[in-house]
């Protein structure tokens, strides 16, 4: 049907989201102790720090919504083909 369609696309989509967020949060990782580096040794400045901590949480929360949003696909997938 139709509405399996259109759930399967959103869970495809959400997978898709999940990866890149995990990506996109872990190069926020590495940049974020780069910046913290710098900023102990003089080199990068306190609000470089926040911006890199800032992306980073900002993709983890990302990364959170598409878990949500493939889990409640996954649901509605189980409960249009009654498994």
């Amino acid at each position: 049907s139709s509405q399996y369609e259109k759930v399967l696309q959103e869970y495809s989509e959400a997978i898709r989201g999940m990866e890149l967020n995990q990506q996109l949060s872990d190069l926020a990782e590495k940049m974020l102790r780069l910046e913290q580096t710098g900023f102990a040794t003089g080199e990068a400045d306190f609000d470089d720090v926040l911006d890199w901590k800032r992306k980073q949480l900002t993709y983890r929360l990302e990364l959170e919504k598409a878990k949500t949003k493939a889990r409640d696909s996954l649901y509605e997938i189980q409960f249009l083909t009654g498994r």
